[in-house]
C-alpha cells in the first residue's frame, strides 16, 4: 500500500482548518435553508412551504403512526414488564390502604354503603 504523505506545516494545517470551516458553514446554510423551505413558502422555489400546505395530512399520518406503534401488543407487554415494577416501587399501597382504612372518611363511606 502506498500512502501519499503530505508535509504537515502551518500552512497545511491552516488550509485544513479553513476547508473544514467553509464546509461547516456551507452545511449550516443549506440546513437552515431546508428548514426554512419546509415551513415558509418562498417565491419561485418549487416545494417550499410543504408543511403548512399539507398540515392535516401530516397530522393524520403522525397520529396513525403513533397509535399503531404504541398500541401494539409487543410494545405494551414490554412496557408493562419493564416499567411497571419501577412505577410500583415508589408507590406504597399498604401504607395508603392502612391510612385510608383508619381515616374517618372510610367510616362514613362504609356506613353509607351498608345503609344502601
Amino acid at each position: 500500500m502506498n500512502f501519499i504523505l503530505l508535509p504537515i506545516n502551518k500552512s497545511t494545517v491552516g488550509a485544513f482548518i479553513l476547508a473544514f470551516g467553509l464546509f461547516g458553514f456551507a452545511g449550516g446554510v443549506t440546513n437552515w435553508l431546508a428548514v426554512k423551505m419546509l415551513f415558509d413558502k418562498l417565491p419561485y422555489v418549487y416545494g417550499s412551504g410543504v408543511i403548512p400546505e399539507r398540515f392535516m395530512e401530516i397530522r393524520k399520518a403522525i397520529k396513525k403512526m403513533l397509535m399503531t406503534a404504541f398500541s401494539e401488543e409487543s410494545f405494551l407487554k414490554e412496557q408493562l414488564e419493564t416499567q411497571m415494577p419501577k412505577w410500583l416501587e415508589g408507590f406504597n399501597i399498604e401504607s395508603k390502604l392502612d391510612s385510608f382504612l383508619n381515616s374517618p372518611k372510610f367510616d362514613t363511606v362504609l356506613k353509607a354503603s351498608v345503609e344502601e
